[in-house]
């Protein structure tokens, strides 16, 4: 029951607030002026005797990060309907679902509705309608909206790492470009005439200026991070690399086909790698992941694409080789983290 409720939530753009208090699950969603705060308690021994002032706390917080107007909800999970109602008596903003029936109880004391919530969550706990979609497990996030990270597998360390080199590439073609470009632009001649497979590897921390290397690390940093986190650091880096490989040989591919030598540089290759696996990631997580849903994911591709073929001296071979590259990365090595489970004895 609580598994299906925090699809809900996450689907409708609400946010999981990080919080020790134990038994207490909390989303909220921020609106001009004003949050929705949905504080749902679920206690295997049904004793809400101090839940109110546990709803308080939760209020607390909100107001001091700067928040106006609290709007507080709570939802009593439970399977002893009777006790839960004499304890919610007199809260106004207070439902009960029995987790027996999968029913919602709104008490004669207590609102109708809550911004719609009610006809969409007694939609949601009708059993015929629901199918878990195992999503992977939600982020938390402070009172303000700032992420909470609570561990080192939450850092997006090695997207970092990859802005970092990206940096230091263009230092070193600021100070040396004629040697730098000379030496790690990519080339079919060099790689295969000359045997100098490592362009395949140095083209993708070189960039021809700003515009172009602040282009990259844009899309990097907006994309990236998310990707890691759903991935994990080592697949990250090791699809990212791949994908950048792959990007490499189908522009060297096109580039011979063509009968041409211009030498290609721009991490953009491994990036629309990036793209790829996200859009994958996207796609196995019901359509949305984090701030992310397909429908912006497919307009970004669109859009960056569309750039790519309208513009001049822009590598679009590596691009669409790097976002099949991606993709195919992803059905071969993403694996969904099952996250929600039916309670045992439920069927769907």
């Amino acid at each position: 029951m609580r598994e299906r409720l925090e699809e809900y939530f996450r689907s409708r753009g609400y946010k999981k607030l990080y919080t020790d208090q134990e038994g207490f699950l909390v989303y909220f969603l921020e609106e001009s002026g004003f949050v929705n705060v949905c504080a749902m308690i679920e206690d295997p021994e049904d004793d809400f005797s101090d839940y109110k002032k546990e709803c308080e706390k939760i209020r607390w917080r909100f107001s001091d990060s700067g928040w106006q107007q609290v709007h507080l909800l709570t939802l009593i999970l439970t399977r002893d309907v009777a006790k839960a109602a004499e304890t919610a008596a007199d809260d106004r903003f207070c439902w009960v679902i029995d987790q027996t029936s999968r029913q919602l109880f709104i008490l004669p004391e207590a609102v109708e509705n809550f911004y719609g919530l009610r006809q969409e969550l007694e939609a949601v706990l009708a059993p015929a309608a629901y199918t878990s979609r195992y999503m992977e497990a939600p982020l938390e996030y402070e009172a303000g909206g700032k992420l909470c990270i609570r561990h080192i597998g939450q850092r997006p360390i090695v997207n970092h790492g990859l802005l970092i080199l990206n940096l230091m590439g263009y230092i070193l073609c600021i100070l040396f470009p004629v040697a730098i470009y000379n030496w790690g632009d990519l080339r079919w001649t060099r790689v295969f005439g000359e045997g100098e497979w490592y362009r395949l590897f140095s083209h993708l921390f070189l960039h021809a200026d700003p515009a172009h290397l602040t282009g990259n690390l844009l899309m990097l940093l907006l994309i990236g991070d998310i990707t890691e986190r759903a991935v994990g650091h080592l697949k990250y880096l090791i699809l990212y690399v791949c994908g950048g490989l792959f990007a490499a040989g189908v522009s060297m591919y096109v580039s011979y086909w063509k009968g041409s030598d211009i030498g290609s540089i721009g991490a953009s290759g491994a990036i629309f790698s990036v793209v790829g696996l996200l859009l994958w990631v996207i796609l196995r997580n019901s359509g949305k992941l984090e701030m992310l849903t397909t429908k912006k994911l497919l307009f970004l591709i669109a859009y960056t694409l569309y750039f790519g073929f309208t513009s001049t001296g822009v590598d679009n071979a590596a691009h669409v080789g790097g976002l099949i590259g991606g993709i195919l990365g992803g059905i071969l090595f993403y694996r969904k983290r099952k996250y929600a489970k039916e309670q045992k004895g439920e069927t769907a």
